[in-house]
């Protein structure tokens, strides 16, 4: 898996994660 990929999949994923978390708190 390229870098560039690997950040392009991770960086929408990790918004996802921190969004969720903003709305259990």
């Amino acid at each position: 898996l390229e870098d560039n990929v690997k950040q392009n999949f991770l960086e929408p994923l990790h918004h996802l994660q921190t969004k969720d978390l903003k709305d259990v708190m």
